[in-house]
């Protein structure tokens, strides 16, 4: 008896097109499986130990075990006393063509929102933003030069870095990473400066909120939810340096904080409306706004810059501020049962607001953070955790302290 056995061309190409569907579908569930199961913790110590030996200086925060804790944010000495007289913003004003994103990159936007709603984030969608086109720094002065940019374009060239970050990290957890991509675009310090010049590079502006509740001073943090794209502990009225109103008014970083407070903390949900193009201060007389702005024509409140990052997962830069209300009357008039406006967050955080906790006297402010600091905001260990709060979030509350004590605002 004999038996006919034939393997043609055909049968051929149908085998390796059904591994290529399995190749696929593993890679794209390793891919899912990143964004849901790597941890913050875990991003972190991966990326310190890939600058480090690439020769990168990391910022890194005082600890009561005496030595300094490193974290992926990138920060030149200079950007640790900027301030108002040292920083320059102004607008691009030459013709800036549309980005052109790779099919990698287009592809990797399709990947990003199927996984935000597959991890129950929600999709995104597109805006307009501040994009970093010329960027001069030195030992006195910062000159930032914005144009205007997609969001959609910036997830392309930020988001895409940190997903090579957690595929990586999932695929390979106990051996050597490729970062072929990072190795690219961001290996060291002159690539990280220059990371605008080829990529739609947004900026966010940290803003640390400090309060006298007549009880004392509190800064006022929160953790970020689910409809956020930030993940831990953070200073709340910051976001994206975005433009909904007009151009030139939205580049004034007290307005865009001033936009941010109406968002964050009184849940005003028509800020971004049409009306902004053609009035762009048009809430400025709403309540909880327009009370502030009397504060800070009288006294009662400040506002300061207080230094620069580079949140190194996505290469994004953030500006870190202060607004700091001195006159116990504004929390008063807005934190209980009756008030006109009362605070309320929105859904970019978890909960409702917590007051937190009163600030105790600071005298060095790296003893406060390694020793004395709520490691929670309501908890009742000490000693500040970087890896519980976004990079640019513990920067600015890091920040935004220091130089308060350094005016000696808090009383």
């Amino acid at each position: 008896m004999s038996v006919n056995f034939s393997f043609g061309v055909g049968d051929a190409l149908q085998v390796i097109d059904a591994i290529k569907n399995w190749f696929n579908a593993e890679q794209e569930r390793i891919s899912f499986e990143a964004w849901k199961y790597v941890s913050f913790r875990e991003e972190c110590d991966e990326l310190v130990r890939y600058y480090e030996l690439n020769n990168t200086p990391l910022f890194a925060y005082p600890s009561a075990s005496g030595s300094k804790i490193k974290v992926p944010l990138y920060v030149r000495p200079e950007w640790l006393v900027l301030n108002d007289e040292r920083l320059k913003i102004k607008l691009f004003e030459g013709f800036l063509p549309p980005y052109e994103p790779n099919k990698h990159q287009k592809k990797f936007l399709d990947f990003y929102q199927q996984m935000r709603v597959r991890t129950g984030r929600g999709e995104t969608w597109d805006s307009t933003v501040f994009r970093l086109v010329n960027f001069e720094t030195s030992s006195n002065i910062v000159r930032m030069e914005f144009g205007e940019g997609k969001f959609w374009d910036s997830v392309k060239c930020h988001y895409v870095l940190e997903h090579e970050l957690l595929s990586q990290i999932r695929k390979n957890p106990n051996r050597r990473k490729n970062f072929k991509l990072r190795d690219r675009v961001a290996k060291n310090a002159e690539a990280i400066e220059k990371f605008y010049t080829k990529n739609v590079c947004r900026i966010g502006v940290s803003n640390l909120l400090i309060m006298n509740t007549k009880e004392g001073y509190t800064p006022f943090i929160q953790q970020r939810g689910s409809n956020s794209l930030a993940v831990g502990f953070d200073t709340v009225s910051s976001g994206i340096f975005d433009i909904v109103t007009t151009v030139d008014a939205d580049i004034t970083l007290r307005h865009k904080v001033l936009v941010e407070v109406g968002e964050e903390l009184f849940d005003y949900k028509d800020l971004i409306r049409s009306q902004g193009f053609l009035n762009p201060r048009f809430f400025y007389p709403w309540d909880g706004i327009n009370d502030l702005i009397e504060l800070f024509e009288n006294g009662g409140a400040s506002f300061y810059v207080t230094g620069l990052c580079i949140d190194l997962i996505r290469l994004v830069p953030e500006i870190t501020t202060l607004l700091i209300i001195q006159d116990p009357t504004y929390y008063q008039e807005h934190s209980g049962y009756g008030s006109r406006v009362e605070f309320k967050l929105n859904s970019e955080y978890d909960s409702a607001l917590r007051r937190g906790y009163h600030i105790s006297k600071i005298d060095d402010i790296d003893d406060y953070f390694a020793y004395e600091i709520p490691t929670l905001p309501a908890g009742n260990k000490h000693g500040f955790d970087s890896q519980m709060w976004t990079l640019p979030g513990g920067f600015c509350y890091y920040q935004g302290l220091k130089r308060a004590v350094e005016l000696k605002l808090l009383g």
